[in-house]
């Protein structure tokens, strides 16, 4: 990567718009690590998401803020405006954090409410502007593995209210809600994961464009058996007389298969890409959704095992998170060595004063410093 490309990736006014992906990577692994017995690893994690999705936050805010016209153009962007929605999933994993490795509710609930927000805002923001757009992109340029961060959030939204359902006044209330999303973030990804499948099948596919959220296939259908396990967990707190409890267990499983379906085939189109048509491996923020789904496999296969008290799966996740563990190092130094170059290849400043030329248009003049 040149010093141009890490300076674009790192610039306020290009800033990626999945950046809180990081975020999610980071916080789901101090999850993990805490359920497997990390008990350093889990803190250092989440200090670091926290860190991390503040950062973000204030880096957004000054795009919003400073280059909005930039920030409206990425949001109707059919590939880069599901991107945003990394945001949600963010808020939901450092809430999920904080009640599971600091046992502390209090400070989840203001999280869970503000990726409420976030969630409306987007949902019905991003389809309307895909809908109303005037010139609309063919399938082969207008979808990809990012559209199912629309899932993952939806999905990321109802484990957050089942994990603050037992500190709530109305857990049936907010079971109730969880449900409602973790039906809705399943009928969504069978709907994306038809189109990004035909895409797949159908199309012509050049290897510089099965970009790492690719991986987001499996990792929807992983964060979606991870909330239908804890919707089970609670079953006890259900009120209502819907019976809902066999539906959960059913669905839980076969989203469990679905993302134990896809590693294989994404491994081997990954070696496609890189092995068999030399596409180099360098840091891109892409590559967070791919650590992403290494971290919420490895959850969810931990939370399906003991709520099932299936013998087969429980092995999984003491190996599967030293893949996930090698995939975030990885992607963490590239970060690091892509910010000390792009720190290190700044332009001169410039003082360009603006000037109004009385026979014309405002023009800039200035001299390097």
């Amino acid at each position: 990567m040149t010093s141009r490309t890490a300076n674009r990736i790192f610039s306020p006014e290009r800033l990626y718009p999945g950046y809180f992906a990081m975020t999610m990577a980071t916080g789901v692994l101090a999850t993990v690590t805490y359920r497997l017995g990390f008990r350093s690893l889990d803190v250092i994690f989440l200090a670091i998401a926290i860190f991390s999705y503040l950062v973000l936050l204030a880096a957004n805010g000054l795009r919003l803020w400073s280059f909005s016209s930039e920030f409206k153009k990425d949001f109707t962007d059919p590939l880069r405006g599901p991107g945003f929605f990394t945001a949600v999933v963010a808020t939901n994993v450092i809430a999920n954090a904080l009640i599971i490795v600091e046992n502390r509710p209090d400070l989840a609930w203001p999280l869970w409410i503000f990726s409420w927000v976030l969630w409306l805002v987007l949902i019905y923001g991003f389809s309307y502007s895909m809908i109303t757009r005037k010139l609309k992109p063919d399938l082969e340029n207008g979808i990809n593995g990012a559209w199912l961060i629309l899932v993952v959030a939806t999905q990321s939204v109802s484990i957050a209210g089942s994990n603050l359902a037992p500190a709530s006044s109305g857990p049936a209330s907010m079971l109730f809600l969880s449900t409602c999303m973790f039906m809705l973030g399943g009928a969504l990804y069978l709907f994306i994961i038809f189109l990004i499948s035909y895409r797949l099948l159908f199309l012509p596919l050049d290897a510089k464009a099965f970009a790492p959220t690719y991986w987001v296939n499996m990792g929807a259908a992983a964060i979606s058996a991870l909330a239908g396990a804890e919707l089970d967990k609670r079953a006890q707190l259900w009120t209502a007389n819907l019976h809902a409890q066999p539906v959960l267990q059913g669905f839980t499983l076969f989203f469990w298969i679905i993302a134990t379906a896809w590693i294989p085939l994404l491994i081997m189109i990954g070696w496609w890409r890189h092995a068999e048509n030399k596409i180099p491996l360098q840091y891109d923020p892409q590559y967070w959704s791919l650590v992403f789904p290494l971290g919420m496999y490895t959850l969810c296969t931990f939370a399906i095992a003991g709520r099932f008290d299936l013998a087969l799966l429980k092995p999984i996740p003491h190996y599967f998170v030293w893949l996930a563990l090698a995939a975030w190092t990885a992607t963490a130094v590239g970060l690091v060595r892509h910010a000390v170059r792009a720190w290190l290849a700044r332009p001169p400043s410039v003082e360009a004063p603006r000037v109004r030329d009385t026979n014309g248009p405002i023009t800039l003049e200035g001299t390097l410093k």
